[in-house]
């Protein structure tokens, strides 16, 4: 089996961020092509790439697969500065999806950024969808077509059950032809750590206990929310943890300001660090071990990796109550409002309180996310090429 796995957003995302701040979107394509080399022992993994110079990272990330090519594809990176435009990038990209791609012979193409596949293709194409987009159900006409293109795909996979409803239910013209693949994660990595706790914070300038976000604090991720539950625990008399967000702010223009602002206006930028660049996996990692916890009221999430690292890592954590993130935390989670900030604080004080969670998460959280690993995610992925291929024959 030839599969052509699209890695072009994991491109971008090490040009951008060199350090491994990669996004939900790059992690789940770096892993799942780990994932994939190792349970997928038949396969050729033909990796899909921009013009322009090929990262380290991704260049020793293929050479992991036992059989593997590298192909230069559409026409992202043949002009640097213009590549810096959204405008631009946007109609590239669909100027590659309704004029077509020049692809290398393949049995199965898989789009790992919501991308539309593209018109006149030889074989059939899977599109993973990693959340249903906020704007859409606000009626945006550009979202709205961009999904009804991501349905041309023979199968559609969403990573996890509220999301693939989401999509089934409004823009899907085939229901049977969405499918569920929860995203995976390296647990080589994402596992307890009994180190030296306290010399993680002195190696980056945490004061005191801390929560942390993982991820750029864009609008959808609820910055509003966590600064104004921190000063909902200091009007309530009580010293609240300091807040480590951490995510490629300098790949986001003007987002570090804005949460910057955000905090001094609610009163509690004294209790804000930002690491600012990101962070590599394992010391992520070594940051999850050493918090109180993980805080993600996302007011949107289709799924939600940092939720499944933490409790890899046996760290609680405090998430949304509606999205994926109830599937992805089952029983372990301790739900909020994410639009009340007096419920975001309410799960913040359980996180500095409550020791029989602690230990529970402890424990049960490593064993939960077994089931979340990134060859179980590989596994699930091989089904659905093999039903794509066995479907485009019939034709």
């Amino acid at each position: 089996m030839r599969i052509g796995l699209d890695l072009r957003w994991l491109q971008r995302a090490y040009r951008n961020s060199p350090e491994g701040a990669l996004g939900g979107v790059g992690m789940v394509s770096e892993t799942l092509w780990r994932g994939l080399a190792r349970v997928a022992d038949e396969a050729v993994l033909i990796a899909l790439v921009d013009h322009g110079p090929l990262p380290r990272p991704v260049e020793e990330l293929v050479r992991e697969a036992p059989r593997h090519e590298i192909a230069v594809v559409g026409w992202r990176g043949l002009c640097p500065l213009l590549d810096r435009r959204w405008k631009y990038l946007t109609l590239v990209q669909f100027a590659e999806t309704e004029l077509g791609l020049k692809l290398p012979p393949l049995d199965v193409l898989h789009l790992l950024d919501h991308a539309p596949p593209p018109r006149g293709l030889l074989c059939p194409s899977v599109v993973t969808l990693h959340e249903f987009f906020d704007k859409v159900r606000q009626g945006w006409p550009i979202y709205r077509a961009l999904c009804a293109r991501m349905a041309r795909a023979d199968r559609v996979v969403a990573v996890s059950d509220a999301v693939g409803e989401d999509f089934r239910t409004r823009y899907a013209p085939r229901p049977d032809a969405v499918d569920v693949v929860r995203n995976g994660i390296d647990l080589d990595i994402f596992k307890p750590f009994d180190g030296d706790h306290e010399a993680v914070r002195v190696r980056h300038a945490i004061k005191g206990p801390y929560v942390m976000h993982v991820g750029v604090l864009t609008e959808r991720k609820n910055p509003l929310g966590l600064v104004r539950a921190l000063a909902a625990m200091r009007a309530q008399g009580r010293e609240p943890p300091y807040l480590v967000s951490i995510g490629a702010y300098h790949a986001v223009p003007g987002r570090i300001e804005r949460l910057q602002a955000l905090a001094s206006e609610a009163g509690v930028s004294d209790r804000l660090v930002v690491l600012a660049r990101g962070v590599s996996a394992a010391e992520l990692a070594m940051l999850y071990c050493a918090s109180l916890g993980l805080v993600f009221p996302s007011l949107h999430e289709g799924f939600g990796l940092p939720a499944i690292e933490s409790l890899a890592c046996g760290t609680p954590c405090v998430v949304s109550n509606t999205g994926g993130l109830v599937e992805v935390t089952g029983p372990l989670g301790i739900a909020c409002d994410p639009t009340e900030p007096l419920s975001i604080a309410a799960g913040i004080a359980r996180l500095m309180d409550d020791d029989a969670h602690r230990r529970r998460v402890a424990t049960e959280g490593p064993i939960w996310a077994q089931g979340f690993s990134r060859e179980a995610m590989a596994r699930g992925y091989l089904e659905v090429y093999r039903r794509a291929i066995a479907e485009w024959k019939k034709r």
